[in-house]
């Protein structure tokens, strides 16, 4: 893909696929909120004759590449021309074309809610709710942080556990509600090495610490996604096509929507040629999840 055949593409089409839906439509134009920032009054605006966009809170403007670098630099990815066209390349990609992913959908419903604030980790009951999962604190610092939450439909607020993903969205979770603030997408760690030549997909954030905990690490050598929702699977492979990666390591669960997941993988990593899929699942079978699999062995005196 050159450039010019880069800023051809609907810059809608773009914004959809990362999960991104117009606010406000207005021909020539549409208000979206910015996905570089947080953003709570739709302030991107893309004029569809000219498939050129604005962020009206920053100043920022411009063609396809241009935004997709942007997009890029916001998630601290490289954000040259290069990986641009790259990241389109890949992105591009029909996702029936490479996996298929039938069963758990993302409730829109949660659309209702919206971030009030961030902040470090210091709520009591989120620090409870962290030691019950069998999660260092300081680990988990490192990673998460505390999210005020408005609930819109209820004008209630309350506060959660949060780890913001890749859109600019963030999921969130206490003991009583799981949810997300739009746009619901993956969540990228990136891991130790420089150009590491394998990446580990996590099903939640929790088998992520998990993980790390029981092989007593801070950090992965390679890098990290966390699909956030088994259903945000197809929103993987921008992050891992043509990135120099030759295995995959999967830490999903031993379920039937689990396995269902790891097979589209084994499918995805074939279609590649150069990608070999390392399931984990044995590892912590017949556990359904990381984390459950280290609570047991926490409970049993099985220390990291």
């Amino acid at each position: 893909m050159n450039i010019e055949q880069a800023n051809a593409i609907p810059l809608p089409e773009i914004l959809q696929k990362i999960g991104c839906k117009p606010i406000k439509n207005k021909t020539p134009y549409h208000w979206y909120h910015s996905p570089f920032r947080l953003d709570r009054k739709a302030s991107l605006l893309v004029e569809i004759d000219k498939n050129s966009w604005q962020d009206l809170g920053t100043g920022a403007s411009g063609s396809v590449v241009e935004f997709v670098c942007t997009y890029l630099e916001s998630c601290d990815e490289s954000s040259t021309v290069i990986d641009a066209l790259r990241w389109l390349s890949n992105m591009m990609l029909s996702p029936a074309s490479v996996l298929y992913l039938s069963g758990e959908q993302i409730n829109e419903d949660m659309s209702h809610f919206t971030l009030r604030s961030v902040s470090d980790l210091t709520h009591p009951s989120l620090i409870q709710t962290l030691k019950n999962k069998g999660i260092n604190i300081s680990l988990a610092k490192k990673y998460l942080k505390e999210v005020l939450i408005k609930d819109v439909s209820k004008n209630s607020v309350f506060c959660a556990i949060g780890a913001a993903n890749v859109g600019n969205g963030y999921e969130f979770w206490n003991d009583f509600i799981t949810g997300f603030v739009s746009p619901k997408n993956i969540s990228f760690v990136r891991g130790r090495d420089f150009l590491p030549n394998h990446i580990h997909v996590f099903e939640r954030y929790i088998d992520f610490l998990s993980a790390l905990s029981r092989e007593d690490l801070g950090i992965l050598s390679g890098d990290v996604i966390i699909l956030n929702s088994i259903s945000s699977l197809p929103q993987i492979y921008p992050y891992v096509i043509n990135y120099g990666y030759e295995k995959l390591y999967s830490w999903l669960g031993n379920s039937i929507a689990g396995n269902r997941a790891t097979q589209s993988l084994r499918e995805f990593c074939l279609r590649q040629g150069d990608l070999a899929l390392r399931p984990m699942n044995k590892k912590y079978s017949p556990h359904q999840s990381v984390n459950d699999w280290h609570i047991y062995n926490l409970s049993n005196g099985k220390e990291s």
